[in-house]
């Protein structure tokens, strides 16, 4: 059995250790920020002309508000009219999520969808997906957030390489929440 001086120190390193890879993630995460917005060129008019160039299609169910508040700050970061944000929720319960959603409906860019009881997850995101209108569809959690310039980035990608049908993206853990 271990000490309670020797488990206290035991937790202190790893606390250090915690804390030393939230602080190198952060720089990491800090400098892909700078080099989005060092390097993310306007979105071609010609990428706009028959609606939003994409739509970030999020699928809910009871997410707390601070998720949906910095997914949607994230998303209004955006270029004007590049993208659109259709929030599909499926049967939440939580009243504070459905307040919420009620208050954001008519949110700038942002479309509230509401699937219904009858819906699961799978047939939330098919009925967001068939009223998305952007030439491109992303898939986003109701966690997430999207980095800045993504908008631009993707379309660039997508102009620079006509014959691809997708794009990966990778994303970056800020933190445990």
């Amino acid at each position: 059995m271990m000490s309670d001086h020797k488990s206290g120190w035991i937790r202190q390193i790893h606390k250090l250790i915690r804390f030393d890879a939230a602080k190198t993630s952060a720089k990491h995460f800090t400098s892909i920020v700078r080099l989005a917005q060092g390097t993310a060129p306007p979105i071609d008019a010609a990428q706009l002309a028959n609606g939003p160039f994409m739509s970030f299609v999020v699928v809910l169910r009871d997410t707390p508000n601070n998720h949906l508040q910095s997914l949607v700050a994230s998303f209004h970061a955006q270029p004007a009219r590049s993208a659109e944000l259709i929030l599909c929720d499926y049967a939440s319960a939580d009243r504070q999520t459905l307040a919420w959603l009620t208050a954001h409906e008519r949110a700038q860019g942002v479309r509230i969808v509401r699937a219904g009881e009858n819906h699961d997850i799978v047939s939330a995101t098919n009925t967001a997906i068939g009223l998305a209108r952007g030439a491109w569809i992303s898939l986003v959690g109701p966690n997430d957030a999207l980095g800045p310039c993504v908008v631009q980035l993707l379309a660039q990608t997508a102009k620079q390489h006509p014959q691809c049908q997708f794009i990966y993206t990778d994303e970056v853990v800020s933190d445990e929440n």
